[in-house]
Parts: C-alpha cells; sequence; structure tokens
C-alpha cells in the first residue's frame, strides 16, 4: 500500500494535478500504470519465451497449484455513514471453515472514492478487500445493488465471480448474527440459495399495493403463474444473501429494467421502498417471506 502511494505520488504528484484534486490515477483502474508507460504483452508464447532464455521449462506443469476457493462477495451503497462494521465481514469470512474469498464492493454515492482516504483508512480498506466503486449522479441507494448485477452478470454466468452475493444496506450493527459462523452456517444449510437477517418483520402497507403491483410485481419470479399478492412481508434494514443460481434465474433484461426504476429519470424515492418490498420475490420466494430464510440481526 504505501509503495503504490510513493509511485502515485512520483508519478501523478498524488491527488493534485495541474493544480486540480482529481482522483488518484490508479485508483479502480489497476492498470492504468502498465497500460500507459509500459505496455505488457499479453498473447505472450510461452515456449517461445522459454526457448529466448535458454531454458526447457514449458509452463505446462507448475510444482504446485493454489487450491481453488469460492468467492463470496459484500454489495453495499455508501454515502457517509460509519462503516467500522465492515470489519466485522473480513472476520467471519476468515473464521469460516471453507475459507472463501471475499470482495466487498462499496459504492459511493457522495464523492468519498473520488478522494484519498488518510493512509490507515487506505489500509483498512485493503485488509477487508474494500473497492470503494464512484457512483454518483440521480440513482437512489438500493441501485447499487441493481447495478452490481447488470455489471457482474456476465461473470456470474461465466462462473467466474462470486458463489454468494451479500446485499447489504450501508450500516448493519457489529452485533448482527449474519456475522456468526454458526448461524450463517446454520442459515446455509437449511436455505442453500437464499437467506435474510433483519431487525424486525414488516409488512408492505396497503397504500403501496397499487404501485408495487405495477412497477415491481411483473418482474417477480411467480408473476407469470399468480396475481399480485395481497400481503408482502419481508424484513426491515435486511442483509440478503442470494446465490449466483438465483441471480441468474433472472434475465439481465429484467435487471436493466429495475435499474431504471431507481436510477435516471425515473428514480422516485418510492422505487427504492417498492424494491426493497419485493427483493426477496426476484429470486423466487413466496411474498409472505418464510420464516426458515428470515432471521434476526
Amino acid at each position: 500500500m504505501l509503495g503504490v502511494d510513493a509511485i502515485d505520488n512520483i508519478l501523478f504528484g498524488g491527488n493534485n494535478i495541474n493544480g486540480k484534486i482529481v482522483r488518484e490515477a490508479t485508483f479502480n483502474s489497476p492498470d492504468f500504470v502498465n497500460s500507459m508507460y509500459r505496455k505488457y504483452d499479453r498473447d505472450f508464447d510461452p515456449n517461445a519465451l522459454a526457448r529466448a532464455a535458454g531454458r526447457s521449462h514449458t509452463f505446462d506443469a507448475p510444482p504446485r497449484r493454489l487450491t481453488p476457493k469460492t468467492r463470496w462477495d459484500w454489495v453495499v451503497p455508501h454515502c457517509h455513514e460509519k462503516d467500522e462494521w465492515l470489519d466485522q465481514i473480513r472476520k467471519t469470512m476468515v473464521a469460516l471453515p471453507s475459507e472463501p474469498k471475499w470482495l466487498i464492493h462499496g459504492y459511493e454515492s457522495c464523492g468519498v472514492a473520488d478522494i484519498k482516504r488518510p493512509m490507515l483508512e487506505m489500509l483498512r480498506e485493503g485488509l477487508n478487500h474494500h473497492d470503494r466503486i464512484p457512483h454518483g449522479g440521480n440513482k437512489l441507494p438500493l441501485s447499487a445493488w441493481v447495478k452490481h448485477i447488470v455489471e457482474h452478470y456476465g461473470k456470474l454466468r461465466a462462473g467466474a465471480d462470486a458463489e454468494y452475493i451479500f446485499f447489504a444496506p450501508a450500516s448493519v450493527s457489529s452485533a448482527s448474527n449474519v456475522f456468526s459462523v454458526s448461524a450463517l452456517q446454520q442459515t446455509l444449510k437449511s436455505s442453500p440459495d437464499f437467506g435474510m437477517w433483519g431487525s424486525h418483520v414488516v409488512e408492505m402497507p396497503a397504500a403501496l399495493h397499487t404501485e408495487f403491483c405495477a412497477k415491481v410485481w411483473p418482474f417477480a419470479a411467480k408473476a407469470r403463474k399468480r396475481s399480485c399478492p395481497e400481503r408482502v412481508v419481508t424484513m426491515a434494514d435486511a442483509v440478503t444473501m442470494v446465490s449466483r443460481r438465483r441471480i441468474l434465474n433472472v434475465h439481465l433484461e429484467t435487471w436493466k429494467a429495475l435499474l431504471k426504476l431507481v436510477e435516471g429519470p425515473n428514480a422516485e424515492p418510492i422505487n427504492e421502498q417498492l424494491l426493497a418490498f419485493g427483493w426477496h420475490q426476484l429470486f423466487g420466494q413466496p411474498a409472505v417471506l418464510a420464516h426458515r430464510a428470515m432471521s434476526r440481526h
């Protein structure tokens, strides 16, 4: 981290470029330096490289390979909320017997990703595998969840992305059961494709029913076989765990259509509320969410 910071300052003058405070050149673009200053031959011939070096090594049989591990990602919208709770994600991921890899995708709506943070803060981000992604403009907080799926859909379909994704609000209690290894394992055992941790059970107000049926229900997994439900029950302040399989059961075009509800000119605050009530139904869960899929923080 210190080395990267030093090279940034040498090459780009830190945050000050032409007298203007800007985002670090390497933020969210780790190949920036190589692509601009030292072109990398990505299509090299390993055999030709070995011959040029006068060696017989063919790169065909490396002495050992790393054990493949699954990846569990977290998606979090963020403005200026305190995010020390993200440390709990690291502690939980490290403690899991399966030792999954993980990434925290923080979608920054208030410019935090556009400036250089204090050194210790950046070190904590590195330890937590936390990437702060610029996400400004006319976007509601939950647009981060849908945006992430749209942007990563191709990788998910190719099997090159996370096995599970946790969709979290901007702030979660550090004492939440989602950070309990035993509770997390129990949820995976009872409901391997979907789980939700929230502060309390909440029912959608009747006043939202008409707009919910018009805007969100048509995208629900069961909408083609059933009419819009009279009751919708979910959890407040929820962290939702969804498997890659369940995410891919929803077509990419559907996710793009949902994104328009919470990002751009049609992004009204009520749409975010409707999406929160319908989120579990997008993944095939019943309108009244089953108890086995719900846990309290």
